[in-house]
């Protein structure tokens, strides 16, 4: 295990700087490590949603054309059924699919917010950097600012 004070200046209004940009770059590995998982399950939901929402449709395709060939044959009780089958089919599909877009469109909002959240902690992370190594190169003092700002 190397040693944590390696890499620093002995300086401790320096050294803090650097701790606390060590920090925040782990807590973006960190965020990082959990949106990847995070994002892996919301996708393999979203093929789910999809190949549902897609049967669905692909069923009201079918009796569409079941009950344009039950006219074609002109039999009565054929065309009631494929009718009835059609209905079924569009019923279904108009009560599951706005169930189906609201969860996707979930999943995407939160796999947004992540990415938001990401990108925020990558600023943060930069700032923290920035202020460590202008401290550094001795260009300003080292200030004890929160680096989220």
């Amino acid at each position: 295990m190397s040693d944590p004070a390696e890499g620093r200046t002995g300086r401790p209004e320096i050294d803090d700087l650097l701790d606390l940009a060590d920090a925040e770059e782990r807590a973006l590995t960190e965020t990082s490590a959990v949106n990847q998982a995070e994002n892996v399950v919301a996708a393999s939901r979203q093929d789910d949603l999809a190949a549902e929402h897609k049967a669905l449709h692909e069923r009201c395709r079918q009796t569409e054309e079941e009950l344009q060939a039950a006219k074609d044959s002109g039999d009565a009780d054929r065309i009631a059924a494929a009718r009835a089958a059609r209905e079924e089919a569009n019923a279904e599909f108009a009560r599951r699919s706005p169930v189906l877009i609201a969860e996707a469109q979930q999943l995407l909002g939160a796999r947004l917010e992540r990415s938001g959240e990401f990108l925020d902690q990558m600023g943060t992370v930069w700032r923290s950097q920035a202020r460590a190594h202008d401290a550094l190169a001795g260009r300003r003092a080292p200030e004890a600012e929160d680096p989220r700002r």
